[in-house]
């Protein structure tokens, strides 16, 4: 091998070597898990971090950490101190990352040969032949915007990932906080309950002692204030439940959340068919993922189409042979050029037909489920309707018997009686109330009304 040949060769060797990015090395990177545990644990809503993103959202933080936290602060708290939200950022930063590194061009390829010949035509020359060749691919503009076009389309639905977490996490975090709300009517009815038993218990031991109440009377009566006190028992327990889901649901210790002012959970109005038909179709991230599914389809079969004409290779190189040095030229093509990529375009089109039918069956099944939720809603608005009537005669009665408690008309007992109907008529209207609170509820699930305070960057 003469001294040109060489000098070309290790050229070219070089050129190609220095084509590249620099070389990268591998750093390591353990999961500190005992330390990610000790931030689990000391995680807290009044954190300044959380300080910082309310003030950022423009929410008023006057008399921080003293604040009432209502439905707004505390989707900003969620959704900026949660693992899970942190984690699904990260997810779509990787997957934009990989997409976009899947439009970048590719590197030319090296090829090297190296032969030995058991004969020269001379004698002298060496029996050996090296060669070294680069090979470039070149894409048609058509496959070059298909690409690109059908890579928009990817990072969009990539992006949708941060808001399909936050919707579940806002929904544990709403029902949390209503099943925290409702736990605490519960308490003041059993309270309440308790009350109107002992009063019950002492009016009947005084009617006891003078011989009037007999001892069935006494009994159903310490039967009742048993039942109270396990009721109560219960609420409290039901309260302490509904704390530690709120504390799960925000990622937060229980104990943070003792001192805490919280507002309540508050309900939107029942919004007619029409809107919130239209809502529901504009707003769920699962309606809009199989939208972006279809012109992920669409986009498909446009690369398909457009890979009726194929790449095609070039290949430029060098080989020195037995004295000789030869430059060498190739281009190359796929061999099924005259199949026009028919099998590759067929099966995108019925992947865009499926695709289409599957977006038309999503709608129309959000039309039906968002009203079958709204009729539902609207329905139990009555038994709220009658429920508070029959508190009303009831609260009526009340004053009535109080009255005539007052002017000695009447015992104690009659009193406390009076008062139980009232309680029963109010646990009938906190039962119909919370019933219609989650019907409501549900419905603005359906319609996943935009969270304002999502950050997806």
């Amino acid at each position: 091998m003469n001294k040109n040949t060489c000098t070309r060769l290790s050229g070219l060797l070089l050129l190609v070597a220095l084509s590249g990015c620099a070389w990268r090395t591998y750093t390591p990177s353990p999961l500190d898990l005992p330390k990610a545990a000790e931030l689990d644990a000391a995680r807290r809503l009044d954190d300044n971090s959380v300080q910082a993103a309310l003030a950022a959202n423009g929410q008023d933080t006057t008399g921080w950490p003293n604040i009432i936290w209502n439905r707004d602060t505390l989707t900003t708290a969620l959704l900026n101190i949660h693992p899970e939200q942190r984690a699904a950022r990260a997810k779509v930063i990787a997957a934009l990352t990989r997409i976009q590194a899947g439009l970048k061009p590719s590197a030319p390829e090296l090829t090297t040969t190296m032969e030995h010949h058991s004969q020269t035509s001379d004698g002298k020359n060496s029996p050996w032949a090296v060669g070294a060749g680069l090979q470039w691919e070149l894409v048609p503009a058509s496959v070059k915007s298909a690409l690109s076009q059908a890579a928009s389309i990817e990072s969009q639905e990539v992006k949708l990932t941060p808001g399909d977490t936050a919707w579940r996490l806002y929904r544990a975090l709403g029902a949390a906080m209503l099943d925290r709300q409702l736990s605490l009517g519960r308490v003041q009815l059993a309270a309440t309950g308790l009350e109107l038993a002992l009063a019950r218990e002492k009016s009947v031991a005084v009617r006891e002692r003078y011989g009037v109440a007999g001892a069935m009377e006494v009994q159903l009566t310490a039967q009742r204030l048993q039942d109270a006190r396990r009721e109560s028992a219960e609420a409290d327990a039901a309260k302490v439940a509904a704390q530690a889901q709120l504390a799960t649901a925000l990622a937060v210790s229980f104990e943070s959340l003792n001192n805490l002012r919280m507002d309540d959970w508050p309900m939107p109005e029942i919004a007619d068919a029409s809107t919130a038909r239209q809502l529901a179709l504009k707003n769920q991230l699962e309606f809009a993922r199989q939208r972006l599914q279809y012109d992920m389809a669409e986009a498909e079969l446009r690369l398909q189409v457009a890979r009726q004409f194929p790449n095609l290779k070039l290949g430029p190189g060098l080989l020195w042979s037995q004295g000789d040095s030869v430059w060498q030229f190739s281009f190359s093509l796929p061999a099924a050029l005259l199949n026009r990529n028919l099998a590759g375009i067929q099966t995108a089109e019925a992947n865009r037909s499926a695709q289409g039918a599957a977006v038309l069956a999503k709608q129309s099944e959000i039309i039906g489920e968002v009203e079958r939720l709204r009729l539902n809603a609207l329905a139990l608005t009555q038994p709220l309707n009658i429920a508070r009537a029959s508190l009303k005669a009831a609260q009526s009665q009340v004053k009535l018997t109080t009255a005539q408690f007052d002017a000695g008309n009447v015992d104690a007992l009659n009193l406390i009686d009076a008062r139980s109907l009232q309680l029963q008529a109010e646990r009938a209207v906190f039962d119909a109330r919370a019933a219609l609170m989650r019907a409501r509820w549900e419905l603005e699930l359906a319609m996943q009304t935009p969270l304002t305070t999502i950050n997806t960057q």
